[in-house]
């Protein structure tokens, strides 16, 4: 599953976001779920993504990496 957040550079993705997809996740017992965004993750939605190893946060440093 994959969820895309399309926000600016000074937007960062919240933990609220990172858990209700962790939710969607889970509910739907999904291999693996990607939070992927043009912007960057709070400090919080990364800790809280790191609690489930089938969450991958993509910043838009990774997914430029991505393309190279």
């Amino acid at each position: 599953m994959v969820q895309c957040k399309r926000y600016a550079p000074e937007n960062a993705v919240g933990r609220p976001t990172v858990q209700q997809f962790k939710g969607v996740v889970e509910e739907n017992q999904a291999w693996r779920g990607y939070v992927v965004t043009t912007s960057r993750f709070t400090a919080e939605a990364v800790e809280s993504a790191e609690k489930n190893d089938r969450l991958v946060l993509v910043d838009m440093e990774r997914l430029v990496q991505w393309h190279v």
